[in-house]
């Protein structure tokens, strides 16, 4: 019996070692055909002693500061408010002429590292353009309409909050940092909590499980129907804002945390964390060399781990003592420290800058986050349905907000 037992230990063990092969060896030779590709591209496009004629697919279109950057395959085109007429549609092939340089290299210690961003989004070469014309105006329906409704919903944010707010709001949900306040990310980014001014893993997580728990436990809805719907949300959220990896990271171990409840069975978040790795590795293999996936899966990686074990260890033995205040305020404070102590590694050796007091004020700043998520979007949809109690609840948002500059304030 022991011997039989062994050889299974062996089998299985024999097969997770083949799939961890198999994976690693796909990955290798993906990041090949990436480097290569890329070489290949910058060969042939990049010309920065005179102009240029590119001519590709729009992907994406992003305006900031009235000026339009125009992102098609491997190249980012700038254009000034002046040149851009409002006629590029997202799935146009659109020729450009202008000057393409390829993406310099941050050299200063912290400073932001344009190549290696602009890399993970498989982004090479940037061109200031001169001139355009549409080649084809066929375009992208479904690219297209998420266009669209995001530009709908800035009007509508911008009807709801006042100017100075409503930047923080388009960037926490819809990713829109264009028109966020210069002086507000300044003042955040001093006092270490500029990363709640972007769309990440815990905004996703927060709209999908209360989604999900709407459905399942107010509304009284099956695991299936509630799973589905806030699975159908996730992605439909995903392509609407993007899809930088912190949301398909999110997105993906949420799908599954779904899935696992449907099923009956346990979820693991480690399990999970490395599936979507996984997957992001063979789809983008320059994203585990960036920034954001870093952070990201060190973050849930920390969340999984040591904080986990911390938190059963001092878990009450007592039902009622569960639920009461004070586990509640200790499982926030060893979730915020935590998280901000495992990644640290990672902060240092980008930015060589911590503010000592980031950690106290993200304990009260990150709690807080949901609650300006959950009131924003209220506000949002109240606003579309044309009620005026959206006037009401905005303020709750914009009350948060000022708490948060007042924090900041003082720290500086």
């Amino acid at each position: 019996l022991f011997v039989l037992n062994y050889k299974k230990i062996i089998k299985f063990k024999l097969i997770y070692f083949l799939i961890f092969f198999l994976i690693c060896s796909i990955f290798i030779l993906r990041i090949k055909y990436e480097i290569r590709y890329m070489n290949n591209f910058i060969a042939d496009v990049d010309n920065n002693e005179k102009n240029t004629s590119l001519c590709g697919r729009v992907k994406n279109i992003i305006f900031k500061d009235d000026n339009a950057m125009i992102i098609c395959e491997g190249v980012i085109y700038y254009l000034k408010g002046e040149i851009f007429l409002n006629d590029i549609h997202i799935g146009n092939k659109v020729k450009f002429e202008g000057k393409s340089e390829e993406i310099s290299k941050g050299t200063n210690p912290g400073e932001f590292d344009a190549k290696s961003y602009y890399k993970t989004k498989g982004i090479y070469v940037k061109m200031s353009v001169s001139d355009y014309m549409v080649v084809d105006k066929s375009y992208d329906k479904v690219g297209e309409f998420f266009f669209l409704l995001r530009q709908y919903l800035s009007t509508k944010i911008d009807e709801t909050f006042e100017s100075n707010r409503a930047g923080f709001i388009k960037a926490t949900i819809l990713g829109m940092r264009g028109e966020l306040d210069k002086d507000t990310y300044k003042l955040y980014q001093r006092s270490g909590i500029a990363h709640i001014l972007a769309i990440s893993g815990l905004h996703v997580s927060l709209l999908g499980i209360g989604l999900y728990k709407l459905f399942r436990k107010i509304l009284q809805r099956s695991f299936l129907l509630s799973a589905s719907l806030a699975s159908v949300f996730l992605v439909f959220y995903g392509l609407l804002v993007g899809d930088s990896v912190s949301i398909v990271r999110a997105s993906t171990m949420l799908i599954l945390y779904f899935i696992a409840e449907v099923l009956g069975r346990s979820y693991c978040i480690i399990s999970a964390l490395s599936i979507s790795a996984v997957g992001i590795c063979l789809i983008s293999p320059f994203e585990p060399f960036g920034l954001s996936f870093q952070l990201s899966f060190a973050a849930v990686l920390s969340l999984g781990g040591p904080i986990a074990f911390i938190i059963k260890r001092f878990k009450p033995v007592e039902k009622k003592d569960k639920s009461s205040c004070s586990y509640r305020v200790f499982k926030i404070l060893v979730v915020s420290i935590g998280v901000q102590l495992l990644t640290l590694p990672v902060t240092l050796y980008y930015f060589y800058t911590l503010p000592l007091y980031a950690f106290l004020i993200n304990i009260l700043v990150i709690p807080l986050m949901s609650f300006v998520l959950y009131s924003s979007m209220l506000s949002l949809v109240l606003n579309i349905l044309r009620l005026t109690l959206y006037k009401y609840i905005s303020v709750f948002t914009v009350l948060i907000l000022r708490f948060y500059d007042f924090l900041c304030i003082v720290t500086k």
